[in-house]
């Protein structure tokens, strides 16, 4: 129930929890050209899990989250080093299953609850740390949905509404606005997870309703 990202040769997850639903700091990560377990990178500011996270290609950021509450802290590591996060700046409202996505040049993070549901879409500088502003805000509140991104889309898929939904939207990463209609994933599900290259997004797994 955390979340990673990478620079194209590591790749980090950073919060969660553990089986009893204790929030969790730790940092792990892996590098892609070799096989093997995870090695211990060093911890989140906060413990929490249900966060989101995104990456220009240096830095890692992660978002929001729930430690016995919402939190609306934002840490960044520099991913080639290891080493504990520092502190960023804070999203504009304190979500948790919200989820973040970027482009080499700003990051985004959408969605989730604060408790009741969010449409929010914040942003952040990702070269400069400091507060996030407000994007726009999505097609639908929801959370537990999945994001992607190319260099100049950000989509938004999935999640709860409270219903489970199978809405896509998008948004212009270099410009400030409400997300536009993409189009509809093949299922309705929540805790969806997104990947993406320059050209396409994958989504895997989630609860539809199983």
């Amino acid at each position: 129930t955390g979340d990673s990202c990478s620079n194209g040769s590591r790749g980090v997850n950073g919060g969660g929890a553990t089986s009893a639903w204790n929030n969790v700091n730790d940092m792990d990560y892996i590098t892609f050209a070799t096989t093997g377990n995870g090695t211990d990178f060093g911890n989140l500011s906060v413990a929490r899990n249900f966060n989101g996270a995104c990456s220009d290609g240096t830095k890692g950021v992660w978002a929001g989250g729930d430690n016995t509450s919402s939190v609306d802290t934002i840490d960044y590591v520099t991913i080639s080093t290891t080493g504990n996060a520092s502190d960023f700046g804070n999203l504009t409202i304190s979500p948790q299953h919200n989820t973040g996505t970027s482009n080499s040049t700003r990051g985004l993070a959408a969605g989730g609850e604060v408790p009741g549901l969010s449409n929010v879409i914040d942003f952040v500088t990702m070269s400069s740390a400091g507060n996030a502003v407000d994007f726009g805000n999505l097609t639908a509140a929801r959370s537990t949905l999945g994001s992607m991104a190319s260099p100049t889309r950000a989509i938004f898929t999935g999640g709860a509404a409270p219903g489970l939904v199978n809405t896509c939207d998008f948004v212009e990463i270099s410009t400030t606005g409400n997300a536009t209609d993409f189009g509809d994933s093949t299922e309705s599900k929540d805790y969806v997870s997104g990947t993406s290259s320059n050209i396409r997004g994958l989504t895997a797994g989630g609860y539809a309703p199983s």
